[in-house]
């Protein structure tokens, strides 16, 4: 089996100087790359996408730092939210904090992305069905379907964009977890 070797050191053997410190003016996106294949190869596997994603303090992510503490206090502080942290507490009892990553409201159902404790992503759909009583039609909401998988099985599925406000929902978990 043939290992490969990077351009630096083959570069070296030919006798070719000063093509080994092109590595200097390679962009830091692809140093990125370049590690992470070099750790591969080596079969050391990154654990978590922090490892290779870094929270750059940009306009975007302190938008979306906004908009996930929004949906922090709607699902633990609002009247409207109360169902969703009901149907979380009984399926995920040591949930101790989530945050919406969606929120698709469609005619008669809502859909929800959260993300829970930084371990689990759950999709949540929520019917309103409307019931007549003594004259009045009152909205009654109902989970509907809910189900879950891992934050690396549902990040591998991410656009860059998306993953930039998935990890800046992980730093917010993170420090609600530290928090407490």
């Amino acid at each position: 089996m043939r290992r490969s070797r990077d351009i630096g050191s083959i570069c070296l053997e030919k006798g070719m100087k000063g093509v080994h410190s092109i590595s200097n003016s390679v962009s830091a996106g692809n140093r990125l790359w370049l590690a992470k294949n070099k750790a591969l190869s080596r079969g050391n596997h990154f654990q978590t996408l922090r490892e290779y994603m870094r929270l750059k303090g940009t306009l975007t992510e302190d938008s979306y730092r906004a908009e996930l503490r929004r949906t922090h206090e709607y699902i633990f502080h609002s009247d409207q939210g109360k169902i969703l942290l009901q149907a979380l507490i009984n399926t995920f009892q040591e949930m101790k904090t989530a945050y919406i990553l969606y929120w698709t409201p469609d005619q008669g159902a809502d859909f929800y992305t959260l993300i829970i404790n930084s371990q689990q992503i759950v999709f949540i759909e929520i019917e309103e069905e409307c019931t007549k009583r003594k004259l009045l039609t009152t909205p009654e909401k109902r989970v509907v379907s809910l189900r879950s998988c891992s934050v690396n099985d549902y990040k591998k599925e991410l656009s860059k964009t998306n993953r930039i406000k998935l990890e800046v929902a992980l730093d917010l978990i993170h420090k609600d977890m530290k928090d407490e």
